[in-house]
């Protein structure tokens, strides 16, 4: 069990593949994703959020729809904040459920071109969808107050709670 009720059995996904660098030196490669799954296999939103509801997958997608075939380096460009690891893990994410594919531009160093697939250019609406929200409901978020945690740390005066924030 860890530590929030789930086992690892909820959401551990090992892959192993096998690269190919020449006719003669073929390497099996494995990683582990850490890829949690709501289970309701029988809801097909539920099902949708297994594919691509994790933190940046949706903003790789963007980017793909945008300006086409992307570098690795290219998106994380675009991406402020996401680190390496978590964009080599949401790439590889996709290109297992067939959503991206990879394509090697340079093998000494192994580098990748990212590209939609057909099943991944069936996306387009959902993100069209997510975006004519956003600029409806989602708005110029800047002015808005604090809810949950960020509200709770501020004091009645509107200071923040905290040690800078005491004239004891």
């Amino acid at each position: 069990m860890i530590s929030d009720g789930h086992s690892y059995s909820d959401f551990v996904l090992v892959t192993k593949i096998n690269v190919v660098t020449s006719e003669y030196d073929v390497k099996q490669v494995s990683w582990t994703s850490m890829v949690r799954s709501y289970k309701q296999k029988g809801c097909p939103v539920a099902r949708t959020l297994d594919a691509i509801g994790e933190r940046w997958t949706i903003l790789i997608l963007r980017d793909l729809f945008l300006k086409g075939p992307r570098r690795f380096q290219d998106l994380q460009e675009s991406l402020a904040g996401v680190a390496p690891n978590t964009l080599s893990a949401r790439l590889k994410d996709l290109e297992l459920r067939g959503i991206v594919a990879g394509r090697l531009y340079s093998a000494h160093p192994p580098r990748l071109e990212y590209q939609l697939t057909e099943k991944g250019r069936t996306l387009g609406p959902v993100l069209k969808a997510l975006r004519e929200w956003g600029m409806k409901q989602a708005g110029d978020q800047r002015g808005v107050e604090p809810v949950g945690r960020a509200a709770r740390r501020r004091r009645p005066d509107g200071r923040a709670n905290g040690p800078e924030s005491r004239t004891e």
